[in-house]
């Protein structure tokens, strides 16, 4: 039946038009209906036969959570992304992630993945990361914890500073300040790094400060 007046009710309201030249009457979905399950009633307008029809929307996104993590420790957050055909996306879909105020993106690999490593500028506390792709968004709680510990001491011949990563990570580089000078040093497999002083001048109280990326703590050492 072509051009025959059909009403359709869908989500509670009634749409109305006219069959196309086939006899077929599209009816436009929204993409700002919520994750769940619709129901379609359409009425022939010549039998009076009534079809019932469920539509699903489904979230497009899968396999997400909350994330705990020490500060910079090389985690990813990761979400895997439903394409429009309801299967696993394809690669280089491009996502938006919000972490508090500040704004990246990220790219679905050739599994639909999106595997995104948390920065250095995430400082340890609390967070709030939201998720967008397309019209859907998701959001999640990020927890960052503090990652260094530092122990200064004193011996009778040299001053030793160590920082000890709380998560075990090799080759990661410590910057040490100690009287107006910078020090590096690489963590060894137990996530702990040192420097060893021995020219100082006794009597004094100097300043300390060791770093890891953007985060760092202060001591003071009396010689």
């Amino acid at each position: 039946m072509k051009n025959k007046a059909v009403k359709v009710k869908f989500n509670g309201k009634t749409v109305k038009g006219k069959t196309d030249k086939n006899g077929f009457f599209k009816v436009k979905i929204s993409n700002k209906l919520k994750i769940g399950k619709y129901t379609i009633k359409c009425t022939n307008p010549k039998t009076g036969e009534q079809v019932k029809i469920t539509v699903k929307i489904l979230s497009r996104f899968k396999s997400h959570k909350n994330m705990k993590m020490y500060y910079y420790d090389g985690s990813k957050y990761k979400v895997r992304i439903i394409a429009d055909n309801g299967k696993y996306s394809t690669k280089g879909k491009v996502i938006k992630i919000k972490i508090d105020k500040k704004t990246f993106k990220a790219k679905t690999d050739k599994k639909g993945w999106v595997k995104f490593k948390i920065p250095s500028k995430i400082m340890p506390g609390k967070h709030k990361i939201k998720l967008t792709y397309k019209s859907q968004s998701i959001k999640h709680k990020l927890t960052v914890k503090k990652i260094l510990k530092v122990n200064v001491k004193k011996t009778s011949k040299k001053i030793i500073l160590k920082a000890t990563l709380k998560k075990k990570l090799k080759n990661k580089v410590i910057k040490f300040k100690f009287n107006k000078k910078t020090f590096k040093a690489k963590t060894n497999r137990k996530g702990v790094a040192q420097v060893i002083i021995k020219k100082y001048m006794k009597g004094k109280t100097y300043p300390v400060k060791i770093s890891y990326y953007k985060t760092s703590k202060k001591a003071r050492i009396k010689t």
